[in-house]
């Protein structure tokens, strides 16, 4: 994994020099970054506001709660841990070498400790409110931490600026997160359709960057 994470940044760095040696091409890869943005932004709002509409059709006011406390608990732990590598891995200079191999193997520690961190807010917030499902709910969504190391080829596209395919790849994540919740809500999953949609968008997202890295 290391070793084609490496020749893959080698290929982002000559990529991100060539723009460099172009002004011209670099504000044109911007435009365009700034067009295809915009559409897929409209076209998401519209898609999202419908699969809103057709899930609260099948789930009751009781499962949306449950998940949110769940959502919500997580939530802090990924604030705790979110040191923004993947940010930090974009704006490496040409040729970052072996940066990619500590990144990938901090995201993948940082992922173990947002696991065992979901686990003990679901004990909490289980233990607050006399709920056991919110336990295996927040460690359902622990495993989130682990798919944020398997996202980390996303930055890739990023630094190569190819707009497309960076809205394509985070746009079919949620899409499919979107399908298994409505799937799960018809077949009466309660707040499991809500947690199972948000890991099926980044297991989705992750297969899709892995396979084109």
């Amino acid at each position: 994994i290391l070793r084609r994470l490496r020749r893959r940044a080698k290929r982002a760095g000559d990529a991100i020099v060539g723009s460099a040696a172009e002004p011209s091409g670099l504000g044109k890869k911007a435009v365009q970054g700034v067009i295809v943005t915009a559409i897929f932004a409209v076209g998401w709002e519209l898609f999202r506001a419908f699969s809103g509409l057709a899930t609260a059709r099948f789930l009751r006011p009781e499962d949306f709660a449950l998940a949110g406390l769940a959502i919500q608990a997580t939530g802090l732990a990924g604030t705790i841990l979110n040191f923004n590598i993947d940010t930090r891995l974009v704006q490496v200079k040409e040729q970052p070498g072996k940066v990619y191999d500590y990144g990938f193997t901090i995201l993948v520690w940082v992922g173990v400790a947002y696991a065992l961190l979901a686990v003990i807010a679901g004990l909490v917030v289980a233990f607050i409110y006399h709920k056991p499902v919110l336990l295996l709910l927040a460690t359902a969504l622990g495993t989130q931490g682990i798919l944020t190391a398997a996202t980390l080829p996303s930055i890739f596209p990023r630094r190569e600026m190819k707009w497309w395919t960076q809205r394509i790849i985070f746009t079919t994540g949620p899409l499919a997160g979107v399908v298994v919740t409505l799937v799960l809500a018809i077949l009466g999953g309660g707040p499991w359709a809500v947690v199972g949609g948000l890991l099926a968008s980044g297991a989705t997202s992750a297969a899709i960057l892995w396979i084109q890295a």
